[in-house]
């Protein structure tokens, strides 16, 4: 289902990212780049797919735009202090660790939907969200 799928997508993300911190040729930076960009664009559509699925249609639209806003964010800091640290310390490894400890939050939300949420594989989105549909007007009444 979605979730052992976003699961994957969030954990080959930060394991792309530990991977670069133990790279040592051109070619494994490479293979493990593409693995990351692969597990990131996974994730984040996997992430569009099931916000849309689980959350009811009245906060939906506020859902989806809380997501993209952190992402955002996210991705306007994160250069910013990866860029910091590397000047100070001149080590790409320290920066690529700290990358990998911005991105386990996605694992780690990851494995308690997989305990406590709501799969939406094979169901409704009436049902998954719990509202129920009502009878369309007759024309005329």
């Amino acid at each position: 289902g979605r979730q052992g799928t976003e699961l994957l997508g969030f954990s080959l993300t930060t394991l792309a990212v530990l991977g670069l911190c133990l790279a040592t040729t051109p070619q494994a930076v490479v293979i493990l780049y593409s693995l990351l960009m692969l597990a990131v664009i996974w994730s984040a559509n996997v992430g569009y797919i099931v916000s849309s699925e689980i959350l009811p249609v009245l906060n939906r639209a506020t859902g989806l735009g809380l997501s993209v806003g952190a992402g955002r964010i996210g991705a306007f800091f994160a250069p910013l202090l990866l860029s910091l640290l590397y000047q100070h310390t001149h080590e790409p490894s320290i920066a690529l660790v700290a990358l990998a400890i911005l991105s386990l939050p996605g694992p780690l939300a990851a494995i308690v939907w997989c305990l406590k949420g709501t799969e939406a594989c094979d169901r409704s989105l009436e049902e998954v969200a719990g509202e129920t549909t009502l009878e369309p007007a007759l024309v005329g009444e």
